[in-house]
């Protein structure tokens, strides 16, 4: 069975589910029904998007292009769900930024979503934003770890 093909049926599950969640939320208030109709389209559309993607590589594929080679997915998804493992133990002796920090950044480079300068840049502009949004504006308790002592 091809990768489109495998793309494609695994792609059902989340637009059914987007459906179902789309057509319930049509019971809420209005107020409440935007949010879940949102992320229900949202998803149909990342759904989408993973299907073409899929088609794409399926034709460079038939083109006879080759394409780099990547670590099996079962030994990807196992390291980076070991990874998550990992970022939930550390947040609290590390602290919340140091951890979020060392997992993106090795997320992006597992998944190769980005450059190493890209990574750089995505992590610390994230982890400002959460910085000045949390622990500055909404004065919100956040582990700070090993960076109790600066950022108090």
């Amino acid at each position: 069975m091809s990768s489109f093909i495998q793309h494609l049926l695994f792609a059902v599950i989340p637009c059914v589910i987007s459906g179902y969640v789309f057509f319930a939320a049509q019971s809420m208030p209005a107020s409440a029904r935007l949010l879940p109709q949102m992320m229900s389209v949202l998803s149909v559309v990342l759904a989408a998007l993973m299907v073409i993607n899929a088609w794409r590589d399926d034709a460079k594929k038939a083109a006879g292009e080759k394409r780099p080679l990547l670590p099996p997915y079962a030994l990807r998804c196992a390291v980076y769900a070991v990874g998550i493992a990992a970022y939930i133990y550390a947040i609290e002796p590390l602290g919340y930024f140091p951890a979020t920090a060392l997992f993106m950044m090795l997320s992006f480079l597992l998944l190769r979503a980005a450059g190493v300068v890209k990574s750089v840049l995505i992590t610390a502009a994230f982890c400002g934003f959460i910085y000045a949004l949390f622990v500055s504006f909404l004065k919100l308790p956040v582990p700070l770890g090993l960076l109790e002592t600066f950022l108090q």
